[in-house]
């Protein structure tokens, strides 16, 4: 099957095409090696660049974009669409917007995946985005919602729950002293938060951590105004490095509070990434997360007290097994680009 992928360039401050990362990257590869004939649009919103590359097999474009270069955008992509035999829309409702734009002037099938709870996006809010959004939930054939939250907002038929998923080869456990000799890191138990602080409850995290004795705190993203006793930062790795710096520490913290983004989150990246190196993983009862994780290290949103003691818990636990679960729940990137297949196959 001939299939033409709409997703964004950059998101979360990475580089999906020339990072090589993200949902839409390894599901694309997936189908790629489930025999279908990938051309993958990504959006440039920032630099608004021209790229042309294969990569996993996949024909990746780079085109520029903004609302008011939308026209421009469909000119480029309708000849693309007319080729195709399905139209899978991801990343962003502006994409779902010109998945939906699309498949009208090209009568092809659409299918929608939501990555998110888009109706929290600043994208949804420009001009006409937030219409074209919801007539792409309608029209699409079918729809993928990154979890069960999400696929009950959606109400009509032949919605599927398709997670984020990991690649087990790349992150499994490895010897904690190698990977602390790697980076530098000393002796002794090393909690840790990975990834953006904004509003999510990471702030009231670290000056929890001030109360813990006996402990060090490793942050790594954009944490270099951080300063304290015991206190380790370190910006963001390549991708491909991170099993090795996950694997140095002792347990990871999610400390989220509840907003539009958290409230329907299932499988985050880092929570995938945890799991396959086998971490002992504490994270606060947002979203669905605590289906996949002993009950025991699951505490309430915006509980300082809680946190700790469940930090302090998950210290103490014995060694966990979490790549079993992700076995059993279908949550590698191989499992879900084959239940994708079926989606589109279907559809």
């Amino acid at each position: 099957m001939n299939i033409l992928a709409l997703t964004k360039r950059f998101s979360s401050g990475k580089d999906y095409v020339l990072d090589d990362f993200g949902r839409e990257i390894r599901l694309s590869e997936e189908l790629v090696k489930n025999g279908h004939k990938v051309t993958l649009i990504a959006a440039d919103y920032h630099k608004k660049e021209r790229l042309n590359l294969i990569m996993h097999g996949i024909d990746a474009r780079v085109l520029p974009f903004s609302i008011l270069r939308l026209p421009l955008f469909l000119l480029d992509t309708a000849r693309l669409a007319a080729k195709a035999d399905i139209i899978l829309a991801m990343g962003d409702p502006i994409l779902g917007a010109a998945g939906y734009i699309l498949s009208v002037i090209t009568s092809k099938k659409l299918v929608y995946d939501l990555r998110d709870n888009y109706e929290a996006y600043e994208s949804i809010k420009k001009f006409g985005v937030r219409f074209l959004h919801r007539k792409a939930l309608r029209k699409a054939k079918a729809v993928t919602a990154v979890s069960s939250i999400l696929a009950s907002r959606i109400k009509r038929e032949n919605v599927h729950v398709l997670g984020n998923g990991v690649n087990i080869k790349l992150f499994r456990p490895l010897n904690k002293e190698m990977c602390r000799k790697k980076f530098g890191l000393p002796k002794g138990t090393i909690i840790s938060y990975m990834g953006g602080k904004d509003k999510r409850g990471v702030e009231d995290f670290i000056e929890l951590f001030g109360e813990m004795k006996g402990v060090k705190l490793f942050l790594m993203g954009n944490f270099s105004d951080v300063r304290g006793k015991n206190i380790i930062t370190h910006k963001p790795i390549p991708y491909e490095e991170l099993p090795y710096i996950i694997n140095a520490l002792d347990v990871m913290v999610i400390p989220y509070k509840v907003t539009p983004f958290t409230e329907a989150m299932y499988t985050p990246y880092k929570l995938m990434d945890f799991m396959a190196c086998n971490k002992k993983i504490v994270c606060t009862d947002v979203g669905e997360m605590k289906k996949l994780l002993p009950k025991e290290f699951v505490c309430p949103p915006s509980n300082r007290e809680a946190l700790k003691k469940t930090i302090l818990k998950a210290i103490k636990h014995p060694d966990v097994n979490h790549r079993k679960t992700l076995i059993e729940k279908g949550l590698t990137w191989e499992m879900l680009g084959k239940k994708l297949d079926r989606i589109i196959t279907a559809a």
